[in-house]
């Protein structure tokens, strides 16, 4: 979010990446957890970094050779600290090319391998606040912060897409799509809605056509504590061909009150309008998982 339209804007750290480097994102909470060949080499890596113990998070940015040298390793979003450490690294010799010793470690943690589900469908999701009484005093971080757009993926499973397909919506999808996707991620890490904190959620199909449906819904969250809620509409799109989902594209948008621990820097003042949309991935595009799907049988209704 913030990384994508500063650090990761500039062209020269674009050009250093394109050419020298070859970029990886990962979710930290899985790699720093999983007990396979690929979690070792992520903590080989990171605890590698001056100043690192157990206790601390293995959030940053790092830049290592392929066989896990740490080159470097720090964890803020400096864009000039960011250009300055690549230009570095590029000259670093580098080891030379050799073939493996042996097959390459298949082997991966059950625990936290996460793929999408088989016959089901991938939905990317976006994020945006798009109106609030904001300060007037605004500097460039602020500006970055307040047009961030949170980026995710929704899942559907594959009895699910024969719901849609029969132009049936799921109360199974409402629900997910409810409590792991009507949130603020725009500015960081979100908590998720509870079951408990899903006060109304409904979305209905209307046909329109021969395989064509309009979609509406409303959706209320609150959190117990009363310092978040949510209160959207939801209208879109859906059409089948063939008995396969062609279109779907669905925006929910509505009043969003307060924040998270992790997205009050540059949270909105009071109440601020949030949309949601929802629009079928490229297939085999999207092999990120939601990040709901941290707990992957709670996010999927299991």
């Amino acid at each position: 979010m913030l990384d994508r339209a500063s650090s990761f804007a500039e062209p020269a750290v674009i050009a250093l990446l394109q050419t020298k480097f070859v970029p990886l994102v990962l979710d930290e909470w899985y790699e720093v957890r999983r007990q396979d060949a690929a979690g070792e080499l992520y903590r080989k890596i990171v605890f590698q970094r001056d100043g690192m113990s157990r206790d601390r998070t293995t959030q940053g940015l790092y830049i290592a050779t392929p066989d896990g040298t740490l080159v470097q390793g720090w964890n803020n979003r400096n864009p000039g600290k960011l250009e300055r450490l690549l230009a570095a690294a590029s000259s670093v010799p580098r080891p030379e090319a050799t073939a493996p010793a042996g097959d390459v470690p298949a082997n991966v943690d059950p625990r936290f391998a996460r793929t999408p589900p088989a016959g089901g469908l991938v939905a990317d999701v976006y994020t945006r606040v798009l109106a609030a009484d904001w300060p007037a005093e605004c500097s460039e971080h602020d500006r970055i912060l307040r047009a961030a757009i949170g980026r995710d993926h929704l899942w559907i499973q594959a009895d699910e897409v024969s719901q849609l397909v029969a132009g049936r919506w799921p109360d199974s999808l409402t629900h997910r799509l409810a409590r792991f996707h009507l949130i603020d991620n725009t500015r960081g890490e979100p908590p998720m809605w509870r079951d408990s904190e899903v006060t109304t959620a409904r979305v209905a199909l209307a046909r329109r056509g021969d395989g064509t449906w309009s979609i509406t819904g409303t959706a209320e969250l609150a959190s117990k504590a009363a310092d978040r809620s949510f209160r959207a509409q939801l209208a879109g799109e859906l059409r089948a061909h063939a008995g396969a989902i062609t279109t779907l594209d669905l925006v929910a948008s509505g009043e969003f009150r307060g924040h998270g621990t992790y997205t009050q820097n540059g949270a909105p003042p009071g109440p601020f309008t949030l949309g949601v949309a929802f629009r079928l991935a490229v297939p085999g595009a999207a092999a990120v998982p939601p990040q709901g799907a941290r707990d992957l049988r709670d996010y999927l209704g299991r």
